[in-house]
Parts: structure tokens; sequence; C-alpha cells
């Protein structure tokens, strides 16, 4: 009797404190490059030895280890650069503007001039471009609103710009941050919950087969932004809007932390995305700095 006794007690306390731990695995960052106009929406190549990003007016290849800073050249640029995406084969760059242009852009890797894949009317705006896994589809967000009315729409193009269509089958009206799986079946996405108030992340088939959420209540209250895929799939990093964690992409996970403000900083760690050997995250930070972080153990493909 006092051996089961013994046993229960032993059960509640690592239960404790098992709820009351961070969940965090913290990893090695190291920041590659600072510039004070800003540094925006960082990708890998298909390589992994070099990073895209923006500066909000330009692009620019980087890389991994902060070296070969390279502006890409652009016969003319739009009102802004922000959200960008590489293909699959590494050729081309889609982009989205802003300031009353508000459109999405097909530029080649090497440079030359951006051309218009959208067209936006009054009220009208296309964001969040991003690849589908044999780049035969760009994926974006296509949002519309006036005074107290808004709503948005998950839709697809071909990079040459034809068979515009969309792709409604996620029962929000809010989302952002989308993203492709690497095996073309299922869409990662950033949608605001408004019964509690916050973002979530959810996963959709293309099908329409199936969709759930990442990240269980129970288990995390603070906002849920920026995802990405691991590059088997079998993960997602995000940010909480202050630090990144990583999480199952099967609904069933408990998030943990992996970048850590020690001395709280006034700064965010946000926008991040996987290596395509899974080894490294980048992300951006609102001090204005692009950075990595080595992908703990635990989450390294098998």
């Amino acid at each position: 009797m006092k051996k089961i006794i013994f046993s229960i007690i032993n059960i509640l306390i690592i239960s404790i404190i098992l709820d009351c731990s961070d969940y965090k695995i913290i990893g090695d960052v190291k920041t590659i490059y600072t510039n004070e106009s800003g540094v925006c929406s960082p990708k890998w190549t298909p390589g992994g030895n070099r990073i895209l990003f923006s500066d909000g007016h330009s692009l620019f290849f980087i890389d991994s280890d902060g070296k070969n800073l390279a502006k890409i050249p652009m016969t003319w640029s739009p009102t802004s650069v922000g959200y960008c995406s590489i293909s699959h084969d590494g050729k081309y760059i889609v982009f989205s503007s802003g300031y009353n242009d508000n459109n999405i852009y097909i530029i080649p890797s090497e440079g030359g001039e951006p051309v218009k894949l959208t067209e936006a009317k009054e009220n009208e705006g296309y964001s969040s471009p991003d690849w589908s896994y044999n780049d035969e589809w760009i994926y974006f967000i296509k949002s519309y609103g006036y005074e107290d009315y808004y709503e948005e729409h998950l839709c697809r193009i071909r990079p040459d710009g034809t068979d515009f269509n969309y792709i409604d089958f996620f029962d929000m009206n809010l989302f952002n941050n989308i993203k492709c799986s690497n095996d073309g079946k299922y869409i990662l996405l950033q949608y605001w919950n408004d019964n509690i108030k916050r973002d979530k992340i959810l996963i959709g088939a293309i099908d329409n087969s199936t969709k759930w959420d990442v990240i269980k209540d129970s288990y995390f209250s603070s906002s849920e932004d920026y995802p990405c895929y691991s590059s088997d799939n079998k993960w997602v990093c995000f940010s909480d809007g202050y630090e990144l964690f990583i999480v199952s992409s099967d609904g069933n996970g408990h998030p943990y932390k992996i970048t850590e403000h020690k001395n709280k900083p006034n700064y965010l760690d946000i926008s991040p995305d996987w290596s395509p050997d899974g080894q490294y995250i980048v992300f951006m930070t609102t001090n204005y700095a692009l950075n990595i972080v080595k992908v703990p153990d635990e989450f390294l493909p098998n």
C-alpha cells in the first residue's frame, strides 16, 4: 500500500514539474546581418547556403555566414518590397508590394524587370505569396475592406499570371502568413480566432479533406504568429510575438521555446524560415537584425 501511495505521489510531483516547466530547448543563436533600414521576410534559397530577404525597398541575397551581401538588380522598383518567396528551383522570386500598390510581382532571381501578377482595385490588396512544392502555383491572400468591413480570401495563380482562382475552403475570414507543405498536400496559415481573441495556427488539406489547429488551447495561451514548416513537414516553427517556438505539426504536441530573451530586451523574434536540410532556422528581429538559430537535436530530420 505504501509503495502504491509513494508511486502516486511521485507521479503527481512529476506532473506538477512538467506543468510548471517552460518547455524550452534553447538553440544557439547567431546574428549574421544588421541594417538600420530593416530586414524583412528572410527565406532560405534551395541550396541552403544563402538567404533571400527584403529591406522594405529592395531584395537581397546574403550567405548564411553573413558574407557576400548582394542586392538583386531591378529595372524598376514598386513603391515597396515586402514579403518575398523564392521558387524551389531557385529561378524566380515573388514578392508583395504596398503603399497604395498592394500587388504581387515576380522577377528572375538574378534580377531584371518585376512583372505584376495581380491588379489590385480600390480597397483591395494581395499579400503573403508562397510557392507550391512543384512551382506550378503561387498561393497568396487577397484582402478587401473599407470602414468597418473586411474580408480575406486564399487564392492562387500560375507563375505566368494565368488561371487566377480562389481556394476558399477555410471557414475563417482573417488570416495571414500562408505556407505550402513540401509534399503539396497542405497549407499552413495563421488566422484570427474571434472566440479567444488571438491568432491561431491551422493546417488544412488543399483538397479540403481535413483541417486542424496545430496547437491546443490548453497547451498555449499566447499569440501564434509567422508559422513555417520544417523540411520534412513534421514540425512547425512560430513566434508568440516575442520568441520562437517549435511544435509538432500533427496538432498533438506541446510547443517548445527555442529562443529566449534572458534580459527581456524590447525586440521581437519573428518571421522564421527553416533551412532545406532541417539544421537551422533563419529569422528576423525588430531591432533590424537577421539571425540564425541552430535547431535542437530533438527536432532534426530522422
